[in-house]
């Protein structure tokens, strides 16, 4: 097989495989037209020069862009943007399950899901001590013991009508 009949066939039975899978979420795609369009895209993209070294995201994107008024890729680039989402480590689950795990020790057994929810969403999506600003808070806080807080913030103090 020479380099032209790889690259013809480069990703087609992928394609194909997606296309099955995530049939549903694809809607008002047309798989023939889609990888009529593959072949399309490979092809102009292997004519551009200023697609040479470019990272495949980019090359997606840039084209994407273009697309918009012409559709010429329209069921192709349905299919790519789904492969985009993709996942490409579990790192993210893993750091999920190290926490649960940190927090839902021997000693705290008992926690029911929301709880364990919550106590996993601070401490994932929490920022850090180290970038943390105490002072806006701890002003507010101070104003607050203090007595010099207003009651209702939001309401124009009680005086005479304008």
């Amino acid at each position: 097989m020479n380099a032209g009949d790889a690259l013809v066939h480069f990703g087609v039975v992928e394609i194909q495989r997606v296309v099955e899978q995530f049939r549903p979420l694809l809607g008002n795609c047309d798989t023939d037209a889609a990888l009529r369009q593959w072949t399309d895209f490979k092809a102009h993209v292997g004519r551009n020069q200023h697609f040479v070294g470019v990272h495949p995201l980019a090359v997606f994107q840039r084209i994407s862009l273009e697309d918009q008024e012409t559709e010429n890729y329209q069921n192709i680039m349905k299919i790519i943007h789904l492969v985009s989402l993709f996942p490409l480590s579990n790192a993210s689950c893993e750091r999920g399950f190290s926490t649960m795990k940190r927090i839902k020790s021997d000693w705290r057994c008992r926690l029911n899901n929301e709880t364990l929810n919550i106590l996993m969403r601070i401490d994932m999506c929490s920022k850090k001590l180290e970038d943390c600003e105490p002072r806006p808070v701890v002003n507010r806080w101070w104003i607050h013991v203090s007595g010099m807080s207003v009651k209702r913030p939001n309401i124009a103090p009680y005086g005479p009508h304008q």
